[in-house]
């Protein structure tokens, strides 16, 4: 019933990439349809989050992703995809030789950088869609209303929608309220499927320099094996071909240490994991600021199985799942899950 919806109102959870993706590809077919999106966060991103220095917003760094790489078959599945971004000039071929311990993958695989910062990437599809996100908004209790879903926030905002799409974590939407639990409990192959999924846990680090500092490194970026914390680094800046600009620096801590401090808040960690990257580097300067994020739900360790995508949770009001826990990581997989569940909104949609 593409493109026949006159009135009905849908709502997209999340700020990621899935949720760009999906709502742009809605937003082709259900031009009359008034698509809403809310997202928790403060701004589009979700892992893929890009951020900028309080003292020089020129100044940024990538927390989340950090590269893209698409295999000759995702070449083929999400050419759409990667034609639309390059000709927005949003990537750029990725030298592996600049980073150490690069794992190239299968041959033909193509790797890419980000020009404005990995987050530009969600707010291009965004655009597309011209589609105005409301951020702030954290989805608490879904609801039936009859023949609408009632959605109620955090913030206290309660709405009524004909459908809707939850691109969040897994463990976020088992933590709902409403009605929403017994659509899982419904089916308990579902449920029992729903909670096996895993993630893994990172925190990040971005230091800002807020000009062009000296980093006295050959690598753009290189991967740490034996660190008791840390993982991954990269001179951001360089690492987004912006030779420049104002240094920033990301590092990535390792999966066991997030695992192990998984509790654990950004503020009361911050401290630490600078003082160790300062001592795993003691020449770098000290930076203008640092912003510290933690990862609860970073990559997907164990997947939906037997998954097309994207997961019909609800037929009638329409409550889809998806984003990479029904695919894999990375913007390949959550292109395909966006692509799965626009279209399984559009066949199932009677309004």
């Amino acid at each position: 019933m593409s493109g026949s919806c006159t009135a009905g109102r849908i709502l997209v959870v999340g700020g990621g990439i899935t949720s760009a993706i999906t709502t742009c590809k809605l937003a082709e077919k259900l031009q009359k349809c008034n698509i809403c999106v809310w997202d928790k966060a403060r701004g589009a991103g979700g892992r893929m989050a890009t951020s900028r220095s309080s003292g020089n917003p020129q100044c940024k760094v990538d927390l989340g992703a950090q590269y893209i790489s698409c295999s000759p078959e995702n070449q083929l599945l999400n050419k759409d995809i990667y034609d639309d971004l390059i000709s927005a000039e949003l990537l750029r071929d990725l030298n592996p030789q600049d980073i150490e311990g690069f794992r190239h993958g299968e041959d033909g695989t193509k790797h890419y950088v980000t020009r404005h910062g990995v987050s530009s990437l969600v707010k291009h599809f965004f655009n597309r869609s011209k589609v105005c996100v409301d951020f702030g908004k954290c989805v608490t209790d879904v609801s039936v209303a009859g023949e609408q879903l009632s959605v109620t926030s955090k913030e206290g905002t309660q709405e009524q929608f004909d459908g809707m799409i939850l691109t969040i974590p897994i463990p976020q939407v088992l933590d709902l309220k409403g009605d929403i639990n017994q659509m899982i409990l419904n089916n308990p192959t579902v449920h029992e499927n729903l909670k096996k999924i895993e993630y893994s846990t990172r925190f990040a680090v971005g230091l800002f320099y807020d000009t062009s500092v000296d980093i006295p490194v050959e690598w753009t970026a290189k991967y740490i094996s034996g660190h008791d914390i840390y993982r991954y680094v990269a001179i951001d800046n360089k690492k987004r071909g912006d030779l420049t600009g104002p240094t920033s620096v990301v590092a990535h801590t390792s999966v066991p240490f997030g695992i192990r401090n998984i509790e654990a808040t950004p503020d009361s960690m911050k401290d630490m994991l600078v003082k160790s990257l300062l001592e795993l580097f003691p020449t770098w300067p000290q930076p203008s600021s640092v912003k510290c994020l933690k990862w609860k739900f970073s990559q997907v360790s164990r997947s939906y199985p037997s998954s097309d995508g994207c997961l019909v949770l609800n037929e009638k009001p329409l409550v889809i799942l998806a984003g990479d826990a029904f695919t894999k990581s990375g913007l390949d997989g959550c292109a395909l899950s966006a692509k799965a569940a626009a279209n399984s909104f559009l066949n199932n949609t009677s309004f």
